[in-house]
């Protein structure tokens, strides 16, 4: 996003609302005088967003010491792995990093228990497959042990462009057979 203007007032916090240390991830929120304190006619919206004085707008980031802000996603996006919730976005730009990778998504799959599994969809290069993914991924540590991979031709995508993360997480079920 960029550097935080001094006169508002943004902090990264963690699920308790307690600030967390510069460049670590949190929610992003908000306090600004004058500020607003409700969304219009939307009683349970406004209860989310607007805690104590400050605004809760949803996103996930990072706050450096120097006050850049980098958001990494929305909240409602992060993947919850037995309390620990991931940002997909970060995860797909390790996996990216790693090369011979055109695109990626992450998304997770509830297994027969309903527990989450966290997989990833890849575009590959032309030299990459599955399983060479996923040993560079664990030498790189790029992403939690145990991460299943799915390689497709494209990811699917809704008319602006974002990944449709349901459509794999169907897309999977139906490879499994459930």
């Amino acid at each position: 996003v960029g550097f935080v203007d001094r006169e508002c007032d943004v902090q990264c916090v963690d699920g308790q609302d307690r600030p967390v240390a510069p460049g670590v991830v949190g929610e992003v929120r908000i306090r600004r005088e004058p500020g607003a304190g409700v969304y219009l006619d939307d009683a349970p919206a406004s209860t989310r967003a607007f805690r104590g004085e400050w605004f809760h707008p949803g996103d996930v980031g990072i706050l450096t010491a120097d006050r850049r802000l980098r958001i990494l996603g929305r909240q409602d996006e992060l993947i919850d792995l037995g309390g620990d919730a991931l940002s997909p976005h970060v995860l797909e730009e390790r996996v990216r990093s790693l090369g011979d990778v055109r695109d990626a998504a992450a998304f997770a799959v509830p297994d027969a228990h309903g527990i989450a599994q966290l997989w990833i969809a890849v575009e590959p290069g032309p030299a990459l497959d599955a399983e060479s993914l996923a040993a560079r991924c664990a030498q790189a540590r790029a992403v939690p042990a145990g991460t299943r991979f799915v390689v497709l031709s494209a990811l699917p995508r809704n008319a602006a462009g974002k990944v449709v993360r349901d459509e794999l997480v169907r897309l999977v079920a139906a490879r499994a057979g459930g």
